[in-house]
């Protein structure tokens, strides 16, 4: 009797640590444009559902499968965690809670859910970690993206989980793949098909300019990737690229028309490489 007692015991408190530990995820919904055109920046509304409290402070993770010529440009939450912003999570680098079943989002999220050759999961990771006391929580996710430059329809997907979870129970996790999107148009820049050799950061045309001007980069290597304009004083006056961007070459339309005439500079940063160069509005 005493043995079957332990054993009831020692069930009951697993049974409490999972309750206390887990978190379940649901995608409610996904307000993104089912029409865009060719390099326009787009904005995305995901609202997800939490179940289940964790006294234990965790980083949520949210992947997103997107074309390979697209750039995630920002994400941040709100609701009942944050407001906060999330920040790419490298494929090398591991998550906020190391140790558990999955540590590489990107690598894992390629074996389930395998993109293809024209699509590639980008993972971002919370900024800060939060525990719950909450058996139901509510947030908002709003994601900006640069479309690329490749007409055509595309189905994106967006994944939620939290960096201490695992794909062993599906309601530790949930995804959203078909949400279809159609990209228009053929007046952008294309993609240069042949891969950079190295970093390089060209001169904006034209230039002068008024009200836009394109700026291109090339990258060697896909990774975050930072590309800010600035006015003479050196203050920060709007950030164009803030996200992964693949490795390739990549055309930025730059339009200042809220800016008043004068001389600015736009900076580009990836990995170890920066560079700065001088652009001109007249008006």
């Amino acid at each position: 009797m005493k043995i079957q007692a332990k054993k009831l015991i020692l069930i009951s408190v697993v049974v409490v640590l999972i309750a206390v530990l887990s978190s379940c995820f649901t995608i409610l919904s996904v307000d993104q444009p089912t029409s865009v055109g060719v390099g326009e920046t787009i904005s995305v509304a995901l609202e997800v559902r939490t179940e289940g409290t964790d006294e234990n402070a965790h980083y949520g993770i949210i992947g997103f499968l997107i074309p390979n010529d697209w750039t995630v440009n920002s994400v941040s939450y709100s609701g009942d965690f944050g407001p906060d912003e999330a920040s790419f999570l490298h494929p090398d680098s591991i998550d906020g809670d190391p140790g558990g079943q999955v540590d590489y989002w990107t690598d894992s999220l390629e074996t389930r859910y395998p993109s293809g050759d024209d699509m590639q999961w980008v993972v971002y990771q919370a900024n800060t970690p939060y525990s719950s006391a909450l058996d139901t929580g509510y947030i908002d996710v709003d994601v900006e993206m640069i479309v690329g430059n490749t007409a055509g329809t595309y189905n994106i997907g967006y994944f939620v989980t939290n960096a201490a979870l695992d794909f062993t129970d599906s309601t530790y996790y949930d995804i959203s793949l078909d949400n279809q999107i159609e990209v228009t148009g053929g007046t952008g820049v294309e993609t240069n098909s042949v891969m950079p050799s190295q970093f390089n950061l060209s001169q904006n045309y034209p230039n002068p300019f008024n009200p836009t001007t394109t700026i291109s980069f090339e990258l060697p290597v896909s990774g975050k990737t930072t590309l800010k304009i600035y006015n003479l004083l050196g203050n920060e006056v709007t950030t164009l690229v803030n996200g992964y961007v693949s490795a390739g070459s990549h055309q930025i339309v730059f339009d200042a028309s809220k800016l008043e005439t004068g001389i600015y500079y736009y900076k580009l940063t990836a990995g170890d490489f920066s560079a700065t160069k001088k652009l001109i509005l007249i008006k």
